[in-house]
């Protein structure tokens, strides 16, 4: 086996190194797209959920005005304790999307310094076959 065919077997290497960072970086990307599409799904919930949640304590509050005077100490605490409930729904609905973007961007940003990573070993690996190549030439 000559030099060229050592090169020939190095470079096809590289080539399969570089092919398997591409589906890991496009793999990586799907994984981006899937998660941001759940988070969208997420937040279309989060306000349909809300909105359903507004209109019925609405509702109830209408319901709870056509009432007679007698129970009216009765429906005024019911109507507390549902803006009450539509108060902790809304502060979890911005809990729960703030929770989803920082899991996005922890997730981003860690599939990027795994990136930099890979393309750091890359570089320093293709340094390392050239010094190695540039020696056994002298040779």
């Amino acid at each position: 086996m000559d030099l060229c065919d050592l090169l020939s077997l190095k470079i096809k290497e590289q080539l399969q190194m570089i092919t398997l960072l591409e589906k890991e970086l496009s793999n990586t990307r799907d994984v981006i797209k899937r998660k941001d599409r759940m988070f969208e799904d997420f937040r279309v919930q989060a306000a349909k959920d809300l909105a359903k949640a507004t209109i019925e304590s609405k509702e109830t509050l209408a319901k709870l005005k056509d009432e007679r005077t007698v129970e009216s100490n009765k429906l005024k605490s019911t109507v507390r304790e549902l803006e009450l409930q539509l108060f902790k729904e809304q502060l979890k609905s911005k809990q729960l999307e703030e929770s989803q973007k920082k899991i996005l961007n922890n997730f981003a940003v860690s599939r990027e310094h795994d990136v930099e990573i890979i393309l750091n070993d890359m570089s320093k690996l293709k340094s390392v076959i050239s010094k190695s190549l540039v020696e056994r030439l002298k040779q």
